[in-house]
C-alpha cells in the first residue's frame, strides 16, 4: 500500500469512527437553528459532506473530496449505489440549498423550494410516513428529506468503507 493510499485509508477509518459524533453534533446544531436559511444550508452541506466521504471510500483518495457534488451523484448512480430517482432528488436538494444560499429574499427561496419538494420522488415516501406532511413547515420538510437521504447515504458509506477495510 502506497503512502497516499495508507493516508486515505486512515482517513476512512477516522471518518467511520467519528461518523455518529459528527452526525449528532450536526443534528444538534440544526435543532438549535432559528433561521430556515441556516438550517437548510447546514443540513444540505452535511449531505454533500457525506457524499464526499463516500467518494474517499470508493477511490481511497483524499483528493476525491474535490470532485463536484453533481459528478459524485452521477458516479454513485453509475455504480448502482443509488437509484436514478435518488440521484435526481439529491440534485434537487442541492438546488434548494442554492436557493437559500443565493437568493436575497427568503420568501423567494421558500417558494421555489416548496415547488421542488413537491416534485421529488422522496416526497411520496415521506408523505406516507408523515400524515401531516402537507401542513408541515418548510424546515421540517427539508430536514425530513435530508435525514432520509442521510440514512441511505450512511448505509452506502458503511458498505463501501467496510470493503476498503477488508
Amino acid at each position: 500500500m502506497s503512502e497516499k493510499e495508507e493516508s486515505a485509508y486512515n482517513v476512512i477509518i477516522k471518518l467511520k469512527e467519528n461518523k455518529e459524533k459528527i452526525r449528532s453534533e450536526m443534528m444538534e446544531e440544526i435543532n438549535n437553528c432559528t433561521s430556515v436559511r441556516t438550517e437548510c444550508l447546514l443540513i444540505t452541506n452535511y449531505v454533500e459532506s457525506l457524499l464526499k466521504d463516500i467518494m474517499v471510500a470508493i477511490t481511497v483518495s483524499i483528493k476525491s473530496r474535490k470532485i463536484a457534488r453533481d459528478t459524485i451523484v452521477e458516479i454513485l448512480k453509475d455504480k448502482n449505489l443509488i437509484t436514478a430517482e435518488t440521484a435526481t432528488d439529491i440534485k434537487k436538494m442541492f438546488d434548494i440549498r442554492d436557493f437559500f444560499g443565493h437568493y436575497m429574499k427568503i420568501t423567494e427561496a421558500e417558494k421555489k423550494s416548496e415547488e421542488l419538494i413537491k416534485s421529488m420522488d422522496i416526497t411520496k415516501k415521506l408523505r406516507a410516513m408523515h400524515p401531516g406532511w402537507d401542513e408541515m413547515e418548510l424546515t421540517g420538510k427539508i430536514t425530513n428529506i435530508a435525514v432520509f437521504m442521510l440514512n441511505e447515504l450512511d448505509e452506502i458509506f458503511d458498505d463501501v468503507s467496510d470493503r476498503v477495510e477488508q
